[in-house]
């Protein structure tokens, strides 16, 4: 993937690099657009056991939401982002970009050895923030 590269960039230049990358994405109007709740019908998106579920244990909730169901290839996190926001799970990847852009831009707050780190929880297992970056824009072989 693209960011897997400059990880080894210092968090300066790192900043950079994603600031350019999010000028280009905002400069080319990458804008995904949205599809219709009728539509997630129709593509198979409805999560057909957790409706069973909810239908038995709490019924009230379908009222206003649909359970979705996400491709369980190992990007269900990053999917389940898209499928909420544009009604499509295929921009996983473009998730992923903005995630990194961001940890990229904040490199402070994602490292666990800076003091600003606001991923400090004792009960949170975190990685080091190179390994954070590059889990989070590098999904090959997943995408």
């Amino acid at each position: 993937m693209w960011c897997a590269c400059r990880l080894r960039e210092k968090p300066t230049a790192a900043a950079a690099t994603a600031s350019s990358v999010s000028k280009l994405l905002v400069l080319y109007g990458f804008h995904p657009a949205t599809v219709s709740s009728q539509d997630l019908t129709f593509n198979g998106y409805i999560n057909k056991d957790a409706t069973k579920l909810l239908q038995r244990f709490n019924g009230v909730v379908l009222e206003k939401y649909n359970p979705l169901a996400t491709m369980g290839d190992g990007n269900c996190a990053y999917r389940a982002v898209p499928l909420a926001l544009f009604g499509v799970q295929d921009l996983h990847v473009y998730v992923r970009v903005l995630a990194a852009l961001k940890m990229m831009s904040f490199a402070q707050s994602y490292d666990i050895k800076s003091a600003s780190c606001v991923l400090k929880d004792e009960r949170i297992l975190t990685s080091q923030y190179s390994v954070l970056v590059k889990g989070c824009a590098d999904c090959w072989p997943l995408c």
